[in-house]
């Protein structure tokens, strides 16, 4: 299920299972970005979460998705810098926070969102497509991968070449 602005309407309307569909689609790459710029795993988490509920007390101000995605990227980019100042980690590591770049934080944004389309393009793949794909991506060579899955490695060739071909078509749909 894609999240889209009949997602965000419902929500407004306190729609918890929509909320529930949103929380679930955004955690992760929102925590991902949240934890690029504090470098703590479960800070970045909290700090998600603490976002997610300020936007669950203020969802009847939103009606599109992309305003959404705004919001809480600009709630967690604020909150990390507070926490870095409040912990008074470094010196140092607050300097480099406060200059952060705006264009540094769009690239993370940009980065996380597209890691998102690419890990559910792999989990929409036949089954034995995604296991090629998911242990190429981890670096094994064809050999190994044929000897995991238990086919000649002219088979790997063939359906990894056709897995990464889908793969780039299904991108190329969900990015325009």
């Amino acid at each position: 299920m894609q999240l889209d602005d009949r997602h965000i309407k419902r929500i407004a309307l306190g729609d918890n299972m929509a909320f529930k569909v949103l929380y679930d689609k955004l955690f992760y790459s929102l925590t991902i970005f949240a934890y690029h710029l504090i470098n703590n795993y479960e800070e970045a988490s909290d700090i998600v979460q603490d976002s997610l509920l300020i936007y669950w007390n203020r969802r009847k101000d939103f009606k599109k998705l992309i305003y959404v995605k705004a919001f809480l990227y600009t709630v967690i980019k604020n909150a990390c810098l507070n926490y870095t100042r409040n912990k008074n980690i470094h010196e140092k590591h607050v300097e480099q926070f406060s200059d952060f770049e705006e264009e540094r934080i769009m690239s993370l944004i940009i980065e996380e969102e597209v890691a998102v389309l690419i890990d559910r393009a792999i989990r929409e793949m036949p089954d034995q497509s995604r296991k090629i794909i998911k242990m190429s991506i981890q670096g094994m060579k064809n050999s190994d991968i044929a000897a995991t899955l238990g086919v000649s490695i002219n088979t790997i060739k063939t359906l990894k070449f056709r897995a990464y071909r889908k793969l780039r078509e299904k991108l190329k749909y969900l990015i325009q």
